[in-house]
């Protein structure tokens, strides 16, 4: 079970942080597009 949490706590936090990363740029994106809008 410890070694489970050893591989799990990892990948998690990289899943999470490429979340992170999808979504600054979406709303970078999303803030470019309506900058040009305007």
């Amino acid at each position: 079970m410890k070694i489970f949490a050893e591989i799990a706590v990892p990948i998690s936090k990289k899943s999470y942080n490429l979340q992170q990363k999808k979504l600054n740029y979406r709303l970078k994106f999303i803030t470019d597009s309506l900058l040009v809008a305007n």
